[in-house]
């Protein structure tokens, strides 16, 4: 059971990596060609019907390239490498990103230091790789979020003033003589 969960990366049979290949390549080549449209339909549905693209249509063809990688990306590698691939990356870019292409890009910046420093820590100490992955993976977004006030610069999804414990927000000179 715990192979299942670990994945073994470096046992996969030639027929496997031949089948996960073109798996990538189809899925690539469908994110590459529609990419303006799954961006359009996941940010703004509504604008996208206006201007007479069908929300419906383009999340379907998301949510399939999704499926289909991620049940490749299991039966290989295991559910534990994959689904940190998925969520560990793209946390550590959502602080650090400050558009949708930076953000895309650390993204896949730090998805490809986390499994290339996995592989050479695996190989050198004679661990399991996928663990070493999800280490490595994890080890980078920790420090991220513990720095992020610091570093980053999106607006967090709730705001701390409106907790009791935080200092009063203060007015602006215009929004004070409003009010006088």
């Amino acid at each position: 059971m715990t192979s299942l969960l670990r994945g073994e990366l470096l046992s996969i049979s030639d027929r496997d990596l031949v089948v996960l290949v073109a798996v990538a390549a189809v899925i690539a080549f469908v994110f590459v060609l529609f990419r303006r449209e799954l961006l359009l339909v996941s940010f703004d549905p509504e604008f996208a019907r206006t201007i007479g693209r069908d929300p419906v249509r383009y999340d379907l063809v998301l949510h399939l390239l999704l499926g289909a990688a991620i049940s490749i990306g299991v039966m290989t590698a295991g559910p534990m490498v994959v689904f940190a691939f998925l969520v560990l990356p793209a946390l550590a870019a959502l602080r650090l990103g400050r558009s949708m292409r930076t953000t895309f890009a650390v993204a896949a910046a730090i998805a490809l230091v986390s499994s290339l420093g996995g592989f050479a820590l695996s190989y050198r100490a004679d661990l399991p790789t996928g663990p070493v992955y999800v280490l490595i993976a994890a080890s980078i977004w920790r420090p991220v979020l513990a720095c992020w006030p610091v570093i980053g610069r999106m607006t967090p999804i709730f705001t701390v003033s409106a907790c009791a414990c935080a200092p009063p927000v203060a007015k602006t000179e215009s929004a004070a003589r409003a009010s006088a």
